[in-house]
């Protein structure tokens, strides 16, 4: 049992390791790989706290040759992996994200006094050392961890939305951005520790990085009260992380679907496929398809859109930009505004074929993306064919 617990962490490791190998050997992203950490986490509770029975009942009845000494090394290191384990739950992980990352520190007692109770646990604890060394020497190399930038652009761009623009600072990580990317932020300013994840608006070939941050947690609203004050400051980059797994150019036609906050990696699609580097492709229609409450909201990054539109007359692509206000029920005269929540289906019926399939792409709500995966599986029932793929925003 103490074998199987130690190779399932070494696995639990290799989930959690942002620059994992299965991202490079498997195409795995992070923000998919931390789903089997979890769940391979919880498994690993369950063969802990096995092994922990299995010994009580052995030294109770037979024994088991541990001293009393090595006995409480294992109970302590149970401690502090089931601490980690509460420290993780979703209520928790939400409302305190910053002591959660902290919490994790509780795996070192873990793994040493593991040692310390048995010392057959010494060589799943030297490789799961090696996978975070790994992971924290590509981190420190491809990102700005330690050394931090100089934003370029700091400022309101409206009400409760922030957006940032800072230089693209390691070589080898210019070469790693794609579409629908996110990087890590830290903003000292406001704490030396926290770090949160966003998508990368601006397009793979732009020198720059642009995030766009929706103050709706503690940490944002920070950020948005600091660029009330400050109009230039300094940030921490770890990333890019994630990766489309489907490679969009490879379509003829393309549905891109977002929500509220969601738009920020569609629009860093549409920048990519409009304004960067010409590429081989086959993309003759794109539809992009974008549910917000008001007219306020669809103003955050309406002149971005009208421009991409403008680029796409001169261009073979065919580009359908559809806002729509849910909430209102009446819109001014434009093109690009609808009223009411879009009918998701109509457009990927509209955009799908029997023979040619169509790249799917949804970021949003959670309520917004299953209904386009539920509809697109129902499109497949019916023999067209609909490559589906959404973003993670919960990590």
């Amino acid at each position: 049992m103490a074998s199987l617990v130690g190779g399932n962490c070494v696995i639990v490791v290799m989930f959690a390791t942002r620059h994992s190998v299965l991202v490079y050997m498997l195409g795995i992203a992070f923000d998919r790989a931390i789903l089997f950490h979890r769940w391979l986490g919880r498994w690993n509770t369950i063969l802990v706290l096995g092994h922990v029975i299995i010994e009580a009942v052995l030294h109770f009845t037979v024994g088991t040759g541990n001293t009393d000494l090595e006995n409480i090394y294992g109970l302590v290191s149970v401690i502090a992996f089931l601490l980690v384990l509460i420290f993780s739950l979703e209520w928790f992980r939400r409302a305190q994200f910053e002591l959660f990352l902290v919490s994790h520190l509780l795996v070192i007692v873990f793994f040493v006094l593991g040692v310390l109770h048995n010392n057959g646990f010494l060589l799943y604890t030297i490789l799961s050392a090696i996978l975070i060394g790994l992971d924290w020497i590509l981190r420190l190399a491809l990102g700005s961890v330690v050394v931090p930038s100089k934003t370029t652009l700091f400022k309101k761009r409206a009400e409760n939305l922030v957006q940032v623009r800072f230089t693209k600072n390691s070589p080898w990580a210019k070469k790693l951005y794609g579409p629908g990317q996110y990087v890590f932020l830290n903003f000292p300013a406001i704490s030396h520790t926290e770090w949160h994840p966003f998508s990368v608006t601006s397009s793979p070939d732009d020198p720059e990085i642009e995030v766009n941050i929706r103050a709706l947690g503690n940490w944002t609203k920070k950020v948005y009260q600091l660029a009330s004050a400050e109009d230039c400051v300094w940030v921490r980059a770890d990333g890019p992380y994630g990766n489309l797994n489907l490679d969009y150019h490879r379509y003829s036609n393309m549905v891109l679907v977002a929500g509220g906050i969601g738009i920020t990696p569609v629009i860093g699609i549409l920048k990519e496929i409009f304004a960067g580097k010409k590429r081989r492709s086959r993309i003759q229609s794109v539809v992009m398809v974008w549910s917000v409450p008001s007219e306020i909201e669809a103003g955050w990054f309406m002149e971005e859109l009208k421009a991409l539109y403008q680029i796409s007359n001169s261009s073979s692509i065919k580009l359908e930009i559809k806002v729509h206000l849910s909430k209102a029920k009446e819109v001014p005269p434009s093109p690009f505004l609808n009223t009411g929540r879009p009918d998701i289906e109509k457009y990927l019926d509209g955009a799908t074929q029997e023979r040619t399939p169509c790249f799917v792409f949804v970021c949003g709500p959670k309520k917004l993306v299953n209904s386009a995966w539920d509809i697109s599986t129902k499109l497949q029932r019916k023999g067209k064919i609909c490559h589906f793929h959404h973003e993670t925003f919960q990590f």
